[in-house]
């Protein structure tokens, strides 16, 4: 009688502290580690894209807008210079040539 309810009591309550125990190590378990990997993997993600957006739409823009900028200037420049350069050295080079020649034939 006592063996047989010894025998019982001890397989019963193996079996219930296992199958408790696993169940609540597998859930904690699950949902710690769930909980952390998709924490993380949000976290990591959302950084990271913003990371990256912000770096590739600043550089860019900057990149960009310095090439404009330099590359406008100096066509700018160049042409108005060039304009100036032409413009008054033809109009000063036939300004003498009339002047001299008009003299000399006076």
């Amino acid at each position: 009688g006592e063996g047989i309810g010894e025998g019982m009591g001890e397989g019963i309550g193996d079996g219930i502290g296992e199958g408790t125990g696993l169940g609540i190590g597998e859930g904690i378990g699950e949902g710690i580690g769930d909980g952390i990997g998709e924490g993380m993997g949000l976290g990591i993600g959302d950084g990271m894209g913003d990371g990256i957006g912000e770096g590739i739409g600043e550089g860019m823009g900057e990149g960009i807008g310095d090439g404009i900028g330099e590359g406008m200037g100096l066509g700018i420049g160049e042409g108005i210079g060039e304009g100036i350069g032409d413009g008054m050295g033809d109009g000063i080079g036939d300004g003498i040539g009339e002047g001299i020649g008009e003299g000399m034939g006076d």
